[in-house]
């Protein structure tokens, strides 16, 4: 629903919404703050320092969370973030006084003290052992796993059940915190990887070490990131405005399966991951734009898991593992350097814009780097996949447990391949540069499919409202009817509002193959010189086919 289709704006949309929630209208919204649910917030987190220690052997962790924030409500007398029932807090301090606070159902409030106003600043003091992943990063949690030495190998994802299993956090993809301290401390020999740049590393006892970390600029709470392990460093620079210091960490003593089983040396591995880091570098940038977060680093650490897109430290667990000529999982997360963590989601409704986009690019490099074949065959593959059970942006407020959904990768990008037949490829090269570029987040802004709409229209001359209801707001696929009467062919579309063209192709004597491009529901096309026509033969369109002829 976009403005320039006449409709509510975006921020129309939410006052109303906020107005029916609050009224009871909107019985399925849920009525109260938590930010993980609804996105309604009673504040924002300017700066937040984060002192954590790990301890492997009992998978828990100790921590002080300083955090600086704004209450958006001046009438407020309580602040409240999400922090999960398996941490215990003890104390919450300001100014040097103790806060009353309720910690209950993954909800920490803070209530302002009598005679008081809400604090600008305080320190959360807790400690626990954090939710461990079952199937990371799709449950989420703490990995703790060893390597080939039996030395600890930790990591965590959080992207669906939110940063709140290790920190108090607003889990909302377009609240981001605008400063991130993270110094943590680790038994030695052991190395931690995480946001932004490596600022010192202090030795508190001959035991252990502490590694503060800072990334200055936006961060989504989920892509706060912490990778310990004995790690070996592998560092570059990737020319830009400014070098940009490129850092993979992968493990000194690796076990068996985490890596590929082959005649190849682990060196010349970790030396492949860092050429295919700059190949790929090389390609996003030229598609959508620098890379956007110069001012610290590309970063990858070698995980336990699979992998996940924490800013500036891609989880990476592919197993250097190289089909068809490139690393399918390392080009996937590092494109969400772009989508993700720099063109950021307004809510969770939104999320088909970092997954949908990210896969569309990922055929763009296979068409540019091994034809259109490869591409083509990428693009069928994730036709199989879709299961169109639920439209890819739900009509109603969600959580990420909820929008999360595997057809916002296939289905997503199978829109944006369609739109790139229906508007002409340099259109959308150019929709997509001027979206990463000029619609980069900062913490109190986010991208929607609005935005994008807006922009498509502008680009293509022309309203497209019909294109996104059929893929994005609506979960059957267009329905194509293909039948043959006497010497005609007919094309018709289940939606009377669909008119969406489509190619066909015929083999001639004398000319070869011939192609023509119809708006299904016309009047039919001539079959005297077009037998055995193909109906969308380089499937540009998504669509369910149904075929009456006769074969």
């Amino acid at each position: 629903m976009c403005l320039k289709r006449g409709y509510l704006s975006p921020t129309l949309a939410l006052v109303l919404l906020c107005v029916l929630v609050a009224t009871g209208w909107a019985a399925d919204v849920p009525k109260r703050g938590h930010a993980h649910d609804t996105g309604f917030r009673h504040l924002d987190v300017r700066r937040m320092e984060l002192d954590v220690e790990l301890f492997p052997d009992r998978k828990a962790i100790a921590a002080v969370a300083t955090l600086e924030v704004v209450p958006l409500d001046p009438e407020a007398r309580f602040l409240e973030l999400d922090l999960a029932a398996e941490m215990h807090v003890e104390t919450v301090r300001a100014e040097g006084r103790d806060l009353v606070f309720h910690h209950e159902n993954g909800h920490l409030r803070i209530l302002a003290a009598p005679g008081h106003a809400l604090p600008a600043r305080f320190e959360v003091r807790y400690g626990g052992q954090p939710q461990v992943a079952k199937r990371p990063p799709w449950d989420d949690g703490f990995v703790w796993s060893t390597d080939g030495e039996q030395q600890p190998w930790i990591s965590l994802s959080c992207q669906v059940a939110g940063a709140n299993i290790w920190f108090p956090a607003h889990d909302y993809p377009s609240d981001k915190i605008d400063h991130l301290v993270l110094n943590v401390t680790i038994p030695k020999p052991l190395f931690c990887a995480a946001n932004g740049l490596l600022r010192q590393v202090t030795e508190p006892d001959a035991e252990r070490r502490t590694f503060q970390w800072v990334h200055q600029g936006p961060i989504g709470a989920y892509n706060v990131s912490i990778n310990v392990a004995d790690y070996r460093q592998d560092h570059a620079s990737y020319p830009g405005v400014r070098d940009i210091p490129v850092s993979v960490y992968t493990l000194r003593h690796p076990p068996d399966h985490a890596r590929i089983a082959d005649d190849r040396s682990y060196d010349r591995q970790r030396a492949d991951l860092m050429g295919e880091l700059h190949r790929y570098l090389d390609f996003y940038s030229q598609h959508f734009g620098p890379f956007p977060f110069d001012h610290a680093k590309v970063g990858v650490a070698h995980t336990p898991y699979l992998g996940m897109e924490h800013q500036t430290i891609n989880a990476y667990g592919n197993r250097f593992h190289m089909v068809e000529g490139y690393d399918w999982l390392l080009l996937h997360e590092l494109g969400h350097e772009w989508w993700g963590n720099h063109v950021t989601a307004l809510n969770w409704n939104e999320l088909w814009l970092h997954e949908g986009i990210c896969t569309y690019a990922t055929g763009v490099f296979l068409e540019e780097s091994q034809g259109m074949a490869a591409a083509q065959r990428f693009f069928t593959d994730l036709r199989g996949r879709l299961t169109n059970v639920k439209p890819l942006i739900p009509n109603h407020p969600t959580i990420a447990a909820e929008a999360y959904q595997s057809d916002l990768y296939g289905k997503g990008a199978l829109m944006l391949h369609g739109l790139r037949f229906l508007i002409g490829k340099p259109n959308l090269d150019h929709v997509l540069y001027r979206f990463a570029t000029e619609h980069g987040s900062d913490r109190q802004s986010g991208a929607t499919t609005c935005d994008f709409e807006i922009l498509v229209q502008e680009v293509a001359g022309r309203d497209l409202g019909w294109y996104f209801d059929a893929y994005l707001r609506t979960s059957e696929l267009p329905r194509l009817e293909i039948q043959e009467t006497g010497n005609q062919l007919e094309l018709r579309w289940s939606r009377p509002d669909f008119p969406m063209p489509v190619e066909i192709s015929w083999e001639t004597p004398d000319r070869g193959t011939q192609w023509a491009q119809v708006v299904p529901g016309g009047e039919g096309l001539s079959l005297t010189d077009r037998k055995h026509a193909s109906v969308d033969p380089r499937q540009w369109v998504l669509k369910k086919t149904v075929d009456h002829r006769q074969r």
